[in-house]
Formats: C-alpha cells, sequence, structure tokens
C-alpha cells in the first residue's frame, strides 16, 4: 500500500503505477513492462513538474552555487526517477529479444517503487498539497 501525497492526481498515477505493476507480475511480458514504463514516464513528467512548479519554484534546475537542501532533495528524487526508468528500458532491451521478463526483476522494479514512493513522495506530501490549496485558493 503505497502512502497518499494528499494530491488526488499523484495518488491516482500512483495508483496507475501500481496496477501496472501487477499485470507485469501476472504475465511477465514485453508488452506489461512497457506499460509500466508508459505509467512511470506519465508519473513522474507530472510529478516533476508540480514540484518544480509549487515546491521547487523559487530555485533553478540549473543552480548549482551553495548548499541547498531543497536543491539536494529535488536532484536526488528526480535522478531516482531517472534510475527507474533506465532500469526498465535495460530490461526491455533484453525481454524484447525473446522471453518473459525474470521474476527477480519484476520483484525488484516493484519493490523499488514502493522505497521511492515512500523514501521521495512522502515527503514532499504535506508541503506539497499546502502550496497546491493556497495556489488554488
Amino acid at each position: 500500500q503505497l502512502p497518499s501525497v494528499r494530491v488526488d492526481s499523484m495518488d491516482q498515477e500512483h495508483e496507475a503505477c501500481a496496477a501496472a505493476l501487477g499485470v507485469l507480475s501476472m504475465s511477465r511480458s514485453a508488452d506489461a513492462l512497457r506499460a509500466v514504463l508508459a505509467a512511470y514516464q506519465k508519473h513522474f513528467t507530472h510529478e516533476e513538474q508540480l514540484l518544480d512548479t509549487h515546491l521547487y519554484a523559487d530555485m533553478s534546475a540549473t543552480s548549482g552555487t551553495g548548499f541547498s537542501a531543497a536543491g539536494g532533495q529535488r536532484r536526488s528524487h528526480f535522478a531516482d526517477h531517472k534510475r527507474l526508468l533506465v532500469d526498465i528500458e535495460k530490461q526491455l532491451v533484453i525481454a524484447q529479444a525473446g522471453g518473459s521478463v525474470p521474476m527477480q526483476f519484476v520483484r525488484q522494479v516493484a519493490e523499488d517503487f514502493e522505497v521511492h514512493a515512500k523514501t521521495y513522495d512522502d515527503s514532499y506530501a504535506e508541503p506539497l498539497s499546502r502550496l497546491m490549496a493556497g495556489a488554488s485558493s
């Protein structure tokens, strides 16, 4: 069970990612893995846009001077998105060559998504939902 991030669209996208992971677990097919990749890409793009608009609005994506806890969190979070996508893309190359997706990889990608959500997404739930509520007032 993934924690709510208190933003309906993000929670719905998390559910879509989890549903795609469920299909992958059952079928272990390259098509199911492509569906996970597509769900992740859609979600990560939207999430990064929301975070940059609301939570990281005061920082430049290219700012590299000085220490910024928020900047470090942003870089780490977005880098983890890239890692999750690259892992799937690499496995897709193998899966397209024939055969099913190994169960070990299926378990790992599901675990990685859950750890990502609990490590990164849970940390922005309160401030993002508060800032978005203030922006819509």
